[in-house]
């Protein structure tokens, strides 16, 4: 556990005494000479600690007199989540408890809470008097040491690499991945894959990706669909590809042969001859699903163009490494050809129009929906296909534009993780997180958010958000894997306006070094090193 102080006092109320003692690093051990605050009545003071933090607070409370010794911790992503209360704008305690009252003693030295939050609010009661030392966030985030690099000659591309990987990190937890530090603590097998490739740019080996592909197979009773959506059980498949082409070992495919053509059995069914799907749920993400009640007409026709697409990539790589293992192959080409009989046009949603060139459907008509609205439409989930998608059109520098534009406006308004989704006009006239309410502009945190993401349940924090790192590291630094046995790669950085980018990308045959480097005369200069076991095409 490590403990962080707090970087500076947000607002306080009350008849507070010397809160700026509150600020001053001090031994974490109580003792009867201490610098401390002392609050007396009904007062409160907010806490930032200058980044998004997994874990709780520790309060170490000198004196307490009077007839209550009973606070008030709020905890929260924004300021404005600290200050509201339960129901407001959404504000709630689903899945972690982040505001409730708890206990402080004279001569206590207690931690409390286990959520995810930036900012810490304590309300004193009425009739109480304490004499508060020192408090400090207690941080339980993974400190493994990161194996990946990636720098370039743009700072602000850098922070958003640095912040989507700190994001993953936070997102580590008691030996899965997690869908955010402050929501449920489930695994999501969809959520896995934009969190894989951002792992494997970071560490040779996550022990997290396999454990989580475990419990999600285990848990899963024979004849249902993981998590309850049948597009998840299709992510698992691609997930443990991903996993076994990492290492070049299929031995876990082999063992999950049983599951493996189960799920194909059970998508098989759901398909007809002529390609119509009957799924008891269709569902690609929040953005674009369509739910009962619904009169978008354009997003009932996308999400169900998506589900065939998504799951055309999806059965392609199930085919290639069937025939690579040496399994028949019958059932996942029979839903492949029936797939493939329906064609759909893409009407709005990025996400969507993706999925259809990469499987295949590179139209005019698709890459139009994909530079519609610039960064208007962007999907943390799902960026890392909206951005590869663009990048078969060549689009290498507007891909980079909307990187910069997207994530740098998260950063502009306080983020220090990114979200669980982001929509760039919500940034208009709004206010950052780090900022108390600012009267005639919009709560970034409490006013937005969607779907099962409303206002202050609104995460932000998710590990699927840090799927731009898998873009950077295969197309802007250009080293991505090919082929079966875990030590082929190409190397084809793609740097456009950037002078240099340079990175290390970690496998489990040891870390390939990339420089790229633009001359004099506009061309770029690539230098290559890499263990003796590797080889680049």
């Amino acid at each position: 556990m490590d403990f962080i102080y707090p970087e500076k006092i947000v607002d306080y109320s009350g008849n507070v005494a010397n809160v700026g003692n509150l600020l001053i690093k001090k031994e974490l051990q109580i003792g009867f000479n201490s610098l401390y605050t002392e609050f007396t009545g009904k007062s409160y003071v907010v806490f930032d600690f200058g980044k998004e933090i997994s874990g709780g607070a520790r309060i170490l409370n000198v004196f307490s007199t009077g007839e209550s010794n009973r606070v008030r911790l709020r905890f929260g992503e924004s300021v404005s989540e600290t200050m509201a209360e339960l129901g407001y704008k959404n504000a709630t305690n689903d899945h972690s408890p982040r505001d409730f009252e708890v206990i402080l003693p004279s001569y206590s030295d207690g931690t409390f809470g286990s959520t995810g939050f930036r900012f810490l609010r304590i309300d004193f009661p009425e009739n109480g008097h304490f004499s508060v030392k020192t408090v400090c966030a207690a941080s339980d985030v993974d400190k493994r040491p990161e194996q990946g690099l990636f720098e370039t000659s743009d700072k602000l591309l850098n922070k958003i690499r640095e912040t989507a990987a700190y994001t993953l990190r936070l997102n580590l937890k008691n030996g899965y991945i997690w869908d955010g530090i402050k929501r449920d603590r489930l695994v999501w097998v969809g959520d896995l894959f934009p969190e894989i490739k951002s792992a494997y740019t970071m560490f040779s080996d996550v022990p997290e990706i396999k454990n989580s592909l475990d419990y999600s197979k285990d848990t899963m009773p024979k004849g249902t669909w993981m998590n309850g959506i049948p597009m998840y059980s299709a992510w698992w498949m691609l997930n443990v590809i991903e996993h076994c082409k990492r290492f070049g070992d299929y031995s876990y495919i082999v063992e999950s042969k049983n599951d493996f053509d189960d799920i194909l059995g059970m998508i098989l069914n759901e398909i007809d001859e002529d390609g119509t799907t009957h799924f008891p749920m269709n569902f690609i993400d929040w953005p674009s699903h369509f739910d009962v009640g619904d009169d978008d007409e354009d997003k009932r026709c996308d999400e169900i163009a998506g589900m065939n697409y998504l799951l055309r990539i999806i059965i392609s790589s199930v085919i290639e490494v069937y025939d690579y293992v040496g399994f028949d192959k019958a059932v996942a080409s029979e839903i492949l050809t029936r797939l493939s009989r329906k064609n759909y046009e893409i009407r709005k949603y990025k996400q969507i129009a993706a999925m259809a060139v990469l499987s295949g459907d590179k139209s005019k008509r698709n890459l139009e929906v994909l530079e519609k609205g610039g960064t208007k439409g962007l999907t943390t989930f799902l960026n890392y296909f909206i951005f590869s998608a663009l990048a078969k059109y060549g689009k290498y520098d507007e891909i980079l534009g909307m990187i910069r534009e997207y994530y740098g406006k998260m950063l502009e308004l306080g983020a220090t993780t990114f979200w669980e989704d982001f929509d760039v006009e919500w940034a208009e006239n709004a206010y950052p997180i780090d900022s108390m309410p600012v009267e005639g502009k919009k709560d970034i945190h409490g006013d937005f958010g969607s779907f099962c993401y409303k206002g202050f349940r609104h995460s932000l924090c998710h590990g699927w958000a840090s799927s731009v790192i898998g873009y950077l590291s295969e197309y802007v630094l250009g080293i991505k894997q090919v082929g079966f046995d875990g030590k082929t790669f190409e190397v084809n950085p793609h740097i456009s306006d950037l002078g240099y980018v340079k990175g290390v990308y970690p496998t489990p045959f040891g870390n390939i070094e990339v420089f790229a480097e633009k001359q004099p005369d506009g061309s770029v200069k690539t230098t290559v090193n890499k263990p003796d076991c590797i080889k680049i095409v």
